[in-house]
């Protein structure tokens, strides 16, 4: 099933307590929420996880894969909270922090031209590594 940035707008603010039972945004926090989606992912990009982003509207469908509709719920959920005002719950801040390990292992650039080189059997670690429970 495809998800909009609106779905996603909406649900990260469920998550926040700001919208209760999926109600739809605003207009305001709509245009709110897509400055926010929009920076947010391209701001990714600084940071070394390049998704090929490019700006998306309200009733566009999400251009990543489904397995990355969680954490970038959760992720725009912790960008969003603070224009609310609204605390990020520990379980949120936990899909959080997973999903960008995810995406992070996905996307992560890895060549000589950027600043960082990392081995491709570190990088598809991210998501799957859970301290104390490897068996080498």
């Amino acid at each position: 099933m495809t998800k909009t940035v609106r779905d996603t707008i909406t649900q990260a603010l469920t998550m926040l307590g700001v919208a209760l039972g999926g109600v739809a945004p605003t207009g305001p926090e709509a245009a709110d929420g897509v400055k926010a989606f929009n920076g947010m992912v391209h701001g990714w990009k600084a940071q070394g996880v390049d998704v090929g982003h490019i700006d998306q509207t309200i009733n566009d469908d999400l251009a990543l894969a489904p397995e990355h509709y969680e954490a970038v719920t959760a992720l725009l959920a912790v960008r969003l909270a603070p224009d609310y005002d609204a605390q990020v719950s520990p379980a949120v801040a936990t899909i959080a922090s997973n999903g960008w390990s995810g995406l992070q292992a996905k996307y992560i650039i890895n060549s000589p031209d950027s600043d960082m080189v990392v081995d491709t059997g570190l990088r598809r670690l991210g998501a799957f590594r859970s301290y104390g429970t490897y068996q080498g």
